[in-house]
């Protein structure tokens, strides 16, 4: 064979592989871009779950959260998510992890003063109040029910338990007729909540 067919074939499988190398170069580039940009939508799609969970906004986190298994359907990090919000919408209690983990000390604080064990049911009812203060009616609600089950017979407690009630609009939940009721049972002369 020729010398000039062979360097025509040399340079023609020379500029094949180079074809090649450049196709692999350009597709592994582009994937690259891609997992970065994965990543980013992950990671801001994550933060507006956790954001939304801070707030206690419970569908909007599990929303975001199923966005996630939109950029990664391999992945089962949005099912625990997912778990972790449904379990959070039912007892508030279970995002003391989450909140810990997010450095949010003031609402761990809050929780833990809502499960304390208090001496007397006056400290009880202040710590309820406080609770109340710092704006927070869910660990309001749970503390002035752990209060109303340990001294049934305080006054002061039931009606911090209806104030509660009313401040979350769950008036329906308990009425006022229902509080009456029960503070009759501990002092007879009382006629209404609110003179």
């Amino acid at each position: 064979m020729p010398k000039e067919v062979r360097k025509n074939r040399n340079v023609k499988q020379v500029r094949k592989a180079v074809s090649v190398v450049r196709y692999w170069l350009i597709v592994a580039f582009i994937l690259l871009i891609a997992e970065g940009i994965s990543y980013y939508a992950w990671v801001k799609v994550k933060a507006e779950g956790d954001n939304d969970l801070k707030q206690r906004q419970y569908s909007l986190a599990i929303l975001e959260y199923d966005q996630l298994k939109l950029i990664n359907p391999f992945s089962k990090e949005p099912n625990k998510y997912i778990a972790i919000a449904k379990n959070g919408e039912k007892d508030v209690l279970t995002l003391k992890s989450f909140y810990q983990q997010i450095g949010d000390s003031k609402t761990v604080k809050l929780m833990n003063m809502a499960v304390a064990t208090y001496p007397n049911p006056q400290s009880a009812t202040l710590a309820c109040q406080t609770i109340l203060k710092n704006n927070d009616p869910q660990l309001a609600e749970i503390c002035i029910q752990r209060t109303v089950q340990k001294w049934p017979k305080y006054l002061d407690a039931w009606t911090n338990y209806y104030y509660i009630n009313l401040y979350q609009n769950k008036t329906q939940k308990i009425s006022e007729k229902q509080i009456v009721s029960k503070i009759q049972q501990i002092d007879p002369t009382t006629k209404t909540l609110f003179p």
